[in-house]
């Protein structure tokens, strides 16, 4: 999971590509991915089920970023399947809580900058 929140930040999307399992690959181009992502900055991403050893075929998650200077929460389950011994993503259930951010001017901001959001991202 972490290494394809990581290729979404560095706009890899080949590498993105190549880790959704066959199926999808076959649905999806990168160019799709590519312009799904346009004017999108990824801020920060949080693994919410640590614990990996009780069931690798799924990441609970939830990612923020930045798009038309507006942030949002991307709360998802991945499901992952296992293809010649290496696991790729197949799909994944949004959660209800997926959205716009609402920020106070004093809020600390999610770009991870330090700032308040009122001296930095929300100008």
């Amino acid at each position: 999971m972490a290494s394809r929140y990581s290729a979404y930040c560095e706009k890899d999307y080949a590498y993105i590509h190549a880790s959704y399992s066959l199926q999808r690959r076959l649905e999806l181009t990168i160019e799709d991915l590519k312009e799904s992502d346009q004017n999108v900055t990824w801020c920060q991403l949080c693994i919410l089920n640590e614990d990996q050893s009780v069931n690798k075929e799924t990441v609970e998650f939830s990612a923020i970023y930045r798009m038309d200077k507006l942030f949002y929460k991307m709360h998802e389950t991945s499901f992952f399947i296992k293809e010649d011994d290496i696991w790729v993503y197949h799909d994944g259930e949004l959660h209800t809580d997926c959205g716009v951010i609402s920020l106070g001017r004093n809020d600390s901001c999610l770009c991870l900058s330090g700032k308040k959001y009122k001296k930095c991202c929300g100008r």
